[in-house]
């Protein structure tokens, strides 16, 4: 035993009505020689004098002097008992006593640990009996453990409404300091723009500035990511980048062809195609779309492997379209909702789509389809008479006479229902090019057909 604290009041009047200093000295000798402990502190009260044998306080007196007793300061709150428990707090040591400490039992809860606690009594004929107790409760200890519970819940309701305020104070600082700093920024910026000259003026959807006049968008101008493909490893609506630092996500025919069949709000069957950490991409026909981690469920999943697997086929719902990057957004059927607005015209989409800077006017349009019609008549015409020549049967040339009239009929069928549909003509802007591409071969091959000679 390293130390312990003798409540001497306690052993004192073990057995008797009045303490004895002889009986409480007869116990520390037996204690001491039983456990031997390193260091012993031995407390009586401060009314232990006036109630001991009047020839023993001589005695006392030597012994107070000698620091062999020590008593509480004057007028202390729980007298010697509490004494005798803060000195075992602080040394941590042990107790000898009789007492349970009930009114100590919330403040001191080590009370009940093991060997912390022991008692001793008198035996005749044997001498003094040691023993570890256990403080016995009662009402005293259960309105002491309440009245600890009670000052612990206050002090951390208090601790928790001053990290509270000190948390919103400093909110509030780091508010002010940004937005201090936000209108230094502003300041300097409109100091460095007015000092640079006029700012260019921002073309608007239709090619025009705010006030009906052309204009061009002012260099180094940047946009949201687009819809459908966000950057992998980056939250798609965080990631600002510049309209020419992003490729398009499709090929412009398969995206035409896929506006002008499926709308926003529509749904389409896709296989999913590969996973990104933050979504799906899956494929309908040769369109790839995205499914963020939000359009998969509600809440969204951690990751897109929870909801959909690698091949599988799936209905999803359109429900946003990026034209100048080709990009499709979807999600899975009532998880998400269309964005009140997104559904722009499929003409204005596939001017975008296609980097016009604006739509051809109606006139234009038309003379463009009379143009394209009569060019495809000249060639099936040239086609025809150049397999009438090599069959050189009179059917033939009656095929070829035939072939230009029923092809003129059809070509004024087709660009008949393209004015009527837009979709169709939707369709037709996008097979400009893929028609262009065939004229191209056939006045190839039609310059080396007249270089050969003719039989």
């Amino acid at each position: 035993m390293k130390h312990v604290v003798i409540d001497g009041s306690n052993i004192a009047t073990e057995g008797r009505d009045t303490p004895s200093l002889a009986q409480l000295d007869e116990a520390v000798r037996a204690f001491i020689e039983e456990y031997a402990p390193e260091v012993v502190t031995v407390v009586v009260d401060a009314t232990f004098p006036n109630r001991i044998n009047a020839q023993e306080r001589r005695i006392y007196e030597d012994a107070v002097a000698a620091n062999e007793l020590i008593t509480p300061p004057a007028g202390a709150v729980g007298r010697g008992d509490a004494f005798v428990l803060q000195i075992a707090r602080r040394a941590d040591a042990d107790i000898l006593s009789n007492d349970s400490f009930q009114e100590f039992h919330g403040d001191y809860p080590w009370l009940f640990e093991p060997g912390r606690l022991i008692g001793g009594k008198p035996v005749p004929h044997v001498g003094w009996v040691f023993m570890e107790r256990v403080p016995v409760r009662g009402p005293a200890s259960r309105r002491s453990v309440s009245e600890a519970r009670k000052a612990i819940k206050t002090t951390k309701a208090s601790t928790a409404s001053t990290v509270t305020k000190a948390t919103k104070a400093g909110k509030a600082a780091a508010s002010s300091k940004a937005a201090a700093t936000s209108k230094a920024a502003a300041t300097s910026k409109a100091a460095a723009t007015s000092k640079a000259g006029a700012p260019k003026r921002r073309r608007s959807a239709g090619g025009a500035t705010g006030d009906g006049t052309s204009g061009t968008e002012p260099a180094g101008t940047t946009s949201t990511a687009a819809v459908g493909a966000p950057n992998d490893g980056q939250d798609e609506s965080t990631t600002n980048r510049t309209a020419k630092d992003v490729s398009p996500y499709n090929e412009a025919l398969p995206f035409i062809e896929f506006i002008a069949d499926h709308p926003v709000g529509s749904e389409v069957e896709a296989t999913v195609e590969r996973f990104s950490s933050h979504g799906a991409y899956v494929l309908s026909g040769d369109a790839r779309g995205y499914v963020p981690l939000r359009n998969l469920a509600r809440p969204a999943p951690r990751s897109a492997r929870d909801v959909l697997n690698l091949g599988e086929k799936r209905r999803f719902v359109v429900i946003a379209i990026d034209a100048p990057r080709r990009g499709i957004d979807m999600a899975l059927p009532g998880v998400a909702e269309v964005p009140a607005g997104s559904v722009a015209p499929v003409e204005e989409q596939v001017v975008a789509a296609l980097g016009m800077t604006e739509a051809p006017a109606p006139a234009e349009a038309s003379a463009a389809r009379k143009a394209k019609a009569a060019a495809s008549r000249a060639s099936t015409k040239r086609t025809a008479t150049k397999k009438a020549a090599a069959k050189k049967t009179p059917a033939a040339k009656r095929t070829t006479k035939e072939a230009p009239a029923k092809a003129t009929v059809t070509k004024r069928a087709t660009a008949k229902k393209a004015a009527s549909s837009p979709g169709a003509t939707v369709k037709a802007a996008a097979r400009k090019a893929a028609a262009r591409k065939s004229s191209t071969k056939k006045a190839a091959a039609k310059a080396g057909t007249r270089k050969s000679p003719r039989h």
